[in-house]
């Protein structure tokens, strides 16, 4: 069987959603109904956590050795909290982060792959944000950040925004009234396009799907 471990924050965890409804979760059924006993899924999500506090504590993440570990942060590593002026994780220091997460990684036999967020929504209250700016301004460059470490370290990506834009899927669609978070029913699709991206990664997956 190969583990795959979700790393993130509360969109991976599933923010407020009851057990069974994060796209992690959905992603275990799919593909379980696709590739029964093959995979297993581990939730790896906790809200609020940065770059930072996935350093602390992915030596509990890779405690079981999973094969794969999908990597998505970046929404809590922007924010300006209130009476503060810089981000909870700068950008050159997210992008260190995400390199040294990857190294990790691979250090212990696994294979990364890294996940772009999905679109946002804009007009979040500036009060929200103590630089005084809009989330999603402060939000915008660390998408590119994703796709350059990409590059850099040479690991796969899932560009999840890159998709759901070339899909017409608007933030509006699959955001809650807070700009940020999924809906619950957003979650079923989020986990098909994690899946889709997956299956063009995976070797094995990719020579299946190339045979449909």
């Amino acid at each position: 069987m190969e583990r795959i471990a979700c790393f993130g924050d509360s969109i991976t965890y599933g923010h407020e959603f009851s057990v069974g409804h994060s796209w992690p979760a959905h992603l275990n059924r799919q593909l379980e109904l696709l590739f029964p006993g093959r995979f297993e899924i581990e939730n790896r999500g906790i809200g609020g956590d940065t770059t930072i506090q996935a350093l602390d504590r992915i030596d509990y993440v890779l405690s079981t050795r999973p094969k794969w570990v999908f990597i998505q942060f970046g929404l809590n590593d922007c924010s300006v909290r209130p009476g503060r002026k810089i981000p909870r994780c700068g950008l050159a220091t997210y992008q260190e982060n995400l390199a040294e997460i990857i190294r990790i990684i691979r250090v212990h036999k696994g294979n990364p792959i890294l996940l772009t967020n999905h679109p946002i929504g804009s007009g979040m209250a500036k009060s929200a944000q103590g630089n005084g700016r809009d989330y999603i301004l402060n939000f915008k460059p660390y998408q590119p950040a994703i796709r350059a470490v990409a590059k850099k370290c040479k690991v796969p990506l899932i560009d999840l925004e890159a998709v759901m834009l070339k899909a017409k899927i608007k933030a509006t669609d699959i955001v809650r009234a807070d700009k940020v978070h999924l809906k619950q029913e957003a979650n079923p699709l989020y986990a098909r396009l994690v899946l889709d991206g997956f299956m063009g990664i995976h070797p094995e997956l990719k020579k299946l799907r190339g045979k449909k």
